[in-house]
């Protein structure tokens, strides 16, 4: 398990999670959710800053390098 603020790295992810802490009546709630598809590009842009199509654009490169790298790694195996 690894937990970073990179997209870079967080890209490299297997399965990515969002982790939020919410109060509710003066309590903290902590909230940890699978991130699939659409909402795991979202949450990329969101750690390079405020989502703009500049930020979708880089999480959406991170995502398709890293599967390109991980393709080139199985084949030399």
């Amino acid at each position: 398990m690894c937990i970073t603020h990179l997209p870079q790295l967080a890209g490299y992810a297997d399965q990515h999670f969002s982790v939020s802490k919410h109060l509710v009546n003066e309590r903290t709630h902590t909230k940890v959710a699978l991130l699939e598809g659409g909402n795991r590009q979202k949450e990329l842009a969101q750690m390079f800053g405020p989502v703009s199509e500049g930020t979708l654009q880089s999480a959406e490169d991170i995502l398709m390098m890293v599967k390109e790298r991980k393709s080139q790694l199985l084949l030399l195996q």
